[in-house]
Parts: structure tokens; C-alpha cells; sequence
């Protein structure tokens, strides 16, 4: 199951949302990642994205940018690890 997580199209989307401005849809794609980050036991994901959903449940997306920013870190760094497994 994780080597499916690359194909996973969640990350992506949220960037997508992010740079159109679109919070509905990112709150929705931040869920969806979070939910699969957690049932692979990706805490290092988790530990991004459970601060990130509350921010947007609350209405406050002034820090966006910086939780996408500390993501894509973690988010590259996961899919290097699972690449070395193929």
C-alpha cells in the first residue's frame, strides 16, 4: 500500500488550490492527504497536515504558504524513501 502513495494526486492538488486561492477545495484535499498519511502511519506528514486542517476549519489561512512550504519538505522526503523501495 505505500508504494500507492506516489500515485496519489492529494499533494498536488493541494498545491493546486493553494496557488488559485481556493480553500474549499484545499480544505478538502488536506482532509483526504491527511486521512491517508495517517492510515499509512506517516506521522511526519500528520504532524503537518492535523495543524493545517485546523487552521482552515478556523478560517485562518494566513499561514498557508509556510505549512505548504514545511509539507513539501516532508512530502519529497517520503516519496524519496517509498522510490527506494520499488
Amino acid at each position: 500500500f505505500l508504494l500507492k502513495f506516489l500515485d496519489d494526486q492529494s499533494f498536488e492538488n493541494i498545491k493546486k488550490s493553494v496557488e488559485a486561492g481556493n480553500f474549499s477545495e484545499l480544505t478538502m484535499y488536506v482532509h483526504t492527504m491527511k486521512g491517508v498519511a495517517g492510515n499509512l502511519g506517516l506521522q511526519n506528514l500528520l504532524d503537518i497536515l492535523s495543524p493545517m486542517m485546523n487552521s482552515l476549519r478556523n478560517g485562518k489561512t494566513d499561514n498557508i504558504e509556510e505549512y505548504l512550504d514545511n509539507l513539501s519538505v516532508q512530502y519529497d522526503a517520503i516519496c524519496s524513501v517509498i522510490q527506494k523501495l520499488k
